[in-house]
């Protein structure tokens, strides 16, 4: 299912031609260690709520930590939030806007361990099982788990600001009382644009421009819906200096019906129209070429 572009691109306004991609199939995961729950007072170890933490298999790259290939990885100070749902084995799944067994739970990365921003929670003595839901970057105020805010940053060659652009999700249902590690596997929720420039130079800036940047997330479904008020640029990540060039921008799914790339080099400035049939899917990257 890849399309590449081979061909040269020119500048809109000089007979431009739109810019193909790749839809490539490189895969990327880097998982971080389980970590054990501190002790509670008053509290058997027996029962907490432990989870070994993953990044699932994407082509993203989505953390600053992303080597070439897109691999992830977590790294220092990352914090995720979980929410839990308490039932018996045999009834339906269903996240509440509130009242939930774990409501808003912040895990913060330290090391190569995690914990929790207070104490540990520990499983129902009733019985029933626990459906788990997470999402990352933790976004402040958010507290009703089916209409998440989230933005990507539109600077994300500023310091922080790719990382914080990365929304990731996962999703673990029916775990019983146990004293293993409950697996949480995140996966991205934004796709990728990634542009080659094949003469870049030191003051080769890229921006993407024309494209939506915010949406709201419904971790129960687990979907980002996107919000169509929100057209605007994002000034992508010199990712590598080359030459060739390559520069990285996140973004929500969308389709990239008017969008383009506007390079800034040696002073001026120029204009790439994108394929209006290219959409963007999460955990996907869109690969495109150019040549100022």
């Amino acid at each position: 299912m890849d399309r590449e572009n081979s061909g040269k691109q020119r500048p809109r306004g000089a007979t431009p031609a739109a810019l193909g991609a790749c839809l490539g199939a490189v895969l990327a995961g880097a998982c971080a260690q389980g970590w054990e729950a501190p002790p509670v007072s008053g509290l058997s170890q027996e029962g907490a709520i432990i989870f070994a933490i993953t990044i699932g298999e994407a082509e993203t790259g989505g953390r600053l930590a992303t080597a070439g290939d897109f691999t992830s990885a977590w790294e220092e100070g990352d914090q995720a939030v979980v929410f839990a749902v308490s039932r018996p084995s045999a009834s339906p799944s269903g996240l509440a806007p509130e009242g939930n067994y774990l409501n808003n739970e912040t895990l913060t990365r330290g090391g190569s361990a995690w914990s929790y921003s207070l104490s540990s929670p520990y499983f129902p003595q009733n019985g029933n099982v626990l459906d788990f839901y997470a999402y990352y970057p933790r976004q402040a105020g958010a507290a009703n788990p089916g209409g998440i805010a989230f933005s990507v940053q539109a600077d994300q060659d500023a310091a922080g600001n790719y990382s914080k652009s990365s929304l990731l999700t996962a999703r673990q249902t029916g775990v019983a009382k146990t004293s293993n590690a409950v697996p949480l596997s995140f996966a991205h929720a934004v796709a990728l644009v990634q542009v080659t420039v094949t003469n870049s130079g030191d003051n080769t800036r890229l921006t993407l421009r024309n494209v939506r940047t915010r949406g709201a997330l419904d971790l129960g479904a687990g979907t980002l819906s996107l919000d169509n008020n929100s057209l605007g640029s994002i000034k992508m990540l010199r990712f590598e200096q080359g030459p060739p060039g390559v520069f990285r921008a996140l973004a929500p799914p969308q389709a990239l019906n008017g969008a383009y790339i506007e390079a800034e080099h040696d002073g001026k400035r120029y204009a790439y129209p994108i394929d209006p049939a290219i959409t963007l899917q999460a955990g996907k990257a869109a690969r495109l070429s150019i040549t100022i």
